[in-house]
């Protein structure tokens, strides 16, 4: 498949994106369900910050990592596959739905859809504790640095814990826990989906690049679908 400039920049116009989210979310009230609650304890406003959160993991990833290196992802994919021997032949397009579908499009609906359905928050949060746990799992079995591997660690985890201690628990208000296993749940589905069509596409040669990239804009509709489903059943009520 062609690699095309959208292709090379999208990274950028999304770290763009990230500086007006940025703003909304520092210097505005907009994306506050309460004012009179501060912001660090409003899940709502902690849900656009796990989009924000994201798209400074995407300037890792794709923009420039610690080691000066650009692109540098789609590089660490490369490397995993051919040490499990695979071709590592991912078209470029692949990188480029993934995050346009999912950062740019499915965060921000769950992230929107968290102001009336707190659980959505969550399944949004899940989506960075796993992303976390794939970028920590190199560390842990020698492989070393992935790009988005810092920010992944040093921003995913804290923001993750945090609107899981402040959302969930038995007391009135907050959600219970079978809520935040399902929002779990679809935080691994998702993933799975995800890792499973690329691993499919090198390793084995399953289907041709256009359907690869065609799973990608699926996974984040079923995100989306997922969340909102999940948030609108009994697992979305708060404790009485």
């Amino acid at each position: 498949m062609e690699t095309t400039w959208f292709d090379m920049n999208w990274v950028w116009i999304g770290s763009c994106l990230g500086l007006v989210l940025a703003f909304f979310l520092l210097f505005t009230n907009k994306l506050r369900s309460n004012l009179e609650t501060p912001r660090y304890k409003d899940l709502y406003w902690l849900g656009w910050a796990c989009s924000l959160a994201y798209f400074i993991h995407n300037f890792e990833e794709y923009g420039i990592d610690i080691t000066g290196m650009q692109y540098g992802f789609p590089a660490s994919i490369e490397r995993l596959a051919g040490m499990l021997g695979g071709s590592g032949d991912v078209p470029a397009l692949f990188f480029t739905m993934v995050n346009v579908s999912m950062v740019w499009i499915a965060f921000p609906l769950l992230a929107a859809m968290g102001k009336k359905r707190p659980l959505a928050s969550l399944v949004l949060a899940s989506m960075l504790l796993v992303n976390a746990v794939t970028h920590t799992a190199p560390f842990i079995i020698g492989v070393g640095y992935t790009s988005g591997a810092v920010s992944a660690m040093v921003l995913f985890y804290p923001l993750v814990i945090w609107m899981f201690v402040l959302s969930v628990g038995k007391a009135k208000g907050k959600l219970p826990g079978t809520s935040l296993l399902a929002a779990i749940g679809i935080g691994v589905l998702c993933h799975v989906v995800l890792m499973g069509s690329v691993i499919l596409f090198v390793l084995r040669g399953a289907y041709s690049g256009e359907v690869l990239v065609a799973i990608q804009v699926f996974n984040a509709a079923l995100l989306v679908g997922l969340g909102w489903l999940a948030s609108n059943s009994k697992l979305g009520l708060r404790n009485r």
